[in-house]
């Protein structure tokens, strides 16, 4: 009798040890919201909207231009209902992870990709720019890890603008021709006018309401482009953008990227939605078009530009609302599996009421090469 009654409580020791692993699996592996490789992600939710580990999570991203590189801080709170409390602060690690990466994810769809157009919008007309750059924030670098007070955890993440996001954001369709420029006699008398030979291009854009976007243009007057992305090798532009961006004409003079005698313009004003575009006058623009022949320094991108205003501004962005998937980082998917996106309809509606979206448009290629 002994022996049944032994035997009895065997048993469902058994099953529930069966049963609480089964829920240790389940809260671990199974549950999205705890993965650092789901598809979708859960990142699409409110940085500040409560976390997979039952605690509300802070976000917030940061963005350098003259450095190149967009970063996010991420926290996560403790969770109150941790299966094993030993794993209390790797959960609260990842889950802060997962904020700050979601975070960077959200920051580089608010940048501007040229002066009229912002990568959220130009996601909306190529998903797949959008999934490999899912992929490149998923692999971002971690720059610091720690713990709070409070047995949370903060994370920061980082990634480059150029390099690998440069190329995911850089439309395929777009036409790059460095080097391909022919001088025209005008050109080359202008140039012949500043009796030196330049070595790279300083604009001075203060004053003009401009912001640093990813592909900007300098314009003439009749809106015939004198640099950009028709001017320059797309290898050049993904490893280091068109121009670097400094807040002092002084120090942009001075860096190794313009070289010893650049040319420095000013620019007359600013031009497109998001004012990325940089207008000269019929002659400067004429000088620098000069710098963009063969061999010349702008085939290489060695321009610098100088800003007052480093980020769009409210009203420029305001409304433009998540793309296909809604915000969230959709990682490409194995092959093989194929993964539903959440219907847009089922998806809350912003509380402001924006203007609607301008038409996205291609940006124009290079200016037509004189006896072609």
């Amino acid at each position: 009798m002994d022996l049944k009654v032994m035997n009895n409580i065997s048993s469902r020791l058994v099953r529930c040890l069966g049963l609480a692993a089964f829920g240790l699996i389940f809260g671990l592996v199974l549950r999205p919201d705890l993965s650092l490789a789901q598809a979708p992600s859960a990142f699409g939710s409110s940085p500040t909207a409560p976390s997979a580990l039952g605690q509300p999570s802070v976000s917030q991203a940061d963005l350098d231009w003259k450095a190149g590189t967009v970063s996010a801080n991420g926290e996560a709170k403790p969770s109150l209902d941790a299966f094993d409390p030993g794993q209390t602060a790797s959960l609260a690690v990842r889950e802060a992870l997962i904020q700050a990466r979601k975070q960077l994810f959200d920051r580089v769809r608010t940048l501007s990709l040229d002066g009229s157009r912002l990568v959220s919008e130009f996601f909306a007309q190529d998903r797949e720019a959008e999934f490999k750059v899912s992929g490149i924030i998923q692999n971002s670098q971690v720059l610091q890890s720690g713990s709070t007070p409070d047995g949370g955890a903060q994370v920061k993440v980082r990634v480059s603008l150029w390099g690998p996001l440069a190329e995911a954001l850089i439309p395929r369709t777009l036409s790059f021709q460095g080097g391909s420029y022919v001088l025209r006699p005008e050109d080359q008398n202008r140039t012949q006018d500043r009796s030196q030979e330049r070595t790279g291009l300083v604009v001075d854009a203060r004053g003009t309401g401009a912001v640093p976007v990813l592909l900007p243009r300098v314009l003439d007057e009749r809106g015939a482009e004198a640099y950009g992305p028709g001017f320059a090798t797309r290898t050049c532009v993904a490893a280091q953008g068109l121009a670097a961006v400094f807040s002092d004409p002084a120090e942009a003079s001075r860096s190794p990227r313009v070289g010893a005698i650049p040319l420095v313009v000013k620019a007359l004003r600013s031009q497109g939605r998001l004012h990325g575009d940089l207008v000269l006058d019929q002659g400067t623009a004429n000088a620098v078009r000069a710098l963009a022949g063969k061999g010349g320094p702008l085939a290489e991108c060695r321009a610098a530009f100088v800003y007052d205003i480093f980020d769009s501004a409210p009203e420029a962005v305001q409304g433009v609302g998540p793309g296909p998937g809604q915000g969230q980082m959709i990682l490409p998917a194995p092959a093989g599996l194929e993964i539903p996106l959440p219907d847009p309809a089922s998806q809350p509606r912003p509380s402001l009421n924006p203007a609607p979206a301008s038409p996205v448009q291609a940006l124009p290629g290079p200016r037509p090469v004189p006896g072609n």
